[in-house]
């Protein structure tokens, strides 16, 4: 999974509002860089804040993403289910242990690593730098060609690899644990698995 990094302590994974955040580009810059999650999960890179989303909604995101392009291609779908799923890496939108690498980092490590949701997204960004509009339209790919559901990904996925995404959907359950956590300030979560 990748990440962008804005104001050299922002990270802002694809699928976690890396969309929104680039009508921020006028007042913040481009991102300083693209890097791999695996980089700062392994301490090469440090941030203050981190975006994140309910990994259930993620998941779906990231699928539509990237299977509505190749959503006749089983064998690209594959691929992508199995990168969705390596525990270590996991695919370019979406990784199965991001909140619980995420916790971990946040109340493990020496970063003070602030969560933000990104259901409070538009009021992050307008308590650092000032209110931005919201359009949802802006985001939905209507008119793209190749324009697929959530959903229509979603069964697409289920009726071609039921193991794969039932691998992936046990994953993500154990990572929303990690996601209520975090947004729960809950230090001790660890302690109870």
């Amino acid at each position: 999974m990748v990440i962008d990094v804005y104001c050299k302590n922002i990270g802002v994974p694809g699928k976690c509002g890396s969309r929104f955040f680039t009508k921020t580009i006028p007042f913040w810059g481009e991102p300083e860089y693209r890097k791999s999650f695996y980089d700062f999960y392994n301490g090469k890179y440090s941030l203050d804040y981190i975006i994140i989303r309910n990994p259930l909604s993620h998941l779906k995101s990231a699928l539509k993403t990237e299977v509505m392009e190749c959503f006749d291609d089983t064998l690209k779908i594959e691929k992508i289910l199995n990168e969705f799923t390596n525990i270590v890496y996991g695919g370019t939108h979406f990784h199965p242990r991001f909140c619980q690498i995420v916790y971990n980092i946040s109340y493990k490590s020496k970063w003070n690593l602030e969560v933000v949701d990104l259901s409070n997204l538009s009021e992050f960004i307008e308590e650092k730098l000032h209110r931005i509009e919201f359009n949802k339209n802006d985001y939905d790919f209507h008119n793209d060609p190749t324009f697929k559901t959530k959903e229509d990904v979603w069964d697409r996925c289920i009726s071609l690899y039921p193991d794969l995404m039932n691998k992936l959907v046990e994953l993500t359950k154990k990572d929303i644990l990690y996601y209520d956590a975090l947004l729960g300030g809950n230090k001790n979560f660890i302690n109870l698995i």
